[in-house]
């Protein structure tokens, strides 16, 4: 389910640009986020309008845009597998990893090699 995205990012971005296909998928997000909250409770009503902003540009925006924009470029499947790699590319950016992780690792680098001959090719 969370891979399908890719699938249907590639066949919107034919039609609608990589920035107009962010945009709406942010403000999608904004508008369901912003209903939920209105059920929540708040202890703190102070927020910081700007860090909140930067947070969702940075975090959501702009990487919508490139990968969309990616994604003219490059098929779905390899889209989708660089970006399951993020979390291991950052793990071993920050700190050095343990030989458990390190097997992890190297099991899901095999299990994606894998995967991209059998399926992609």
């Amino acid at each position: 389910m969370w891979g399908s995205q890719f699938f249907f990012v590639a066949l919107v971005t034919n039609e609608v640009g990589a920035v107009t296909l962010s945009l709406l998928k942010a403000i999608i997000g904004a508008l369901c986020l912003s209903f939920v909250s209105l059920f929540l409770k708040r202890e703190n009503s102070s927020t910081d309008v700007k860090l909140y902003v930067g947070i969702a540009f940075f975090e959501v925006v702009l990487p919508f845009i490139l990968i969309a924009q990616g994604q003219k470029y490059v098929s779905s499947s390899v889209a989708s597998m660089l970006i399951a790699t993020v979390p291991i590319i950052t793990e071993l950016s920050f700190r050095k990893p343990t030989s458990s992780e390190v097997g992890g690792m190297k099991c899901f680098f095999l299990y994606r090699t894998y995967v991209y001959v059998v399926y992609c090719e």
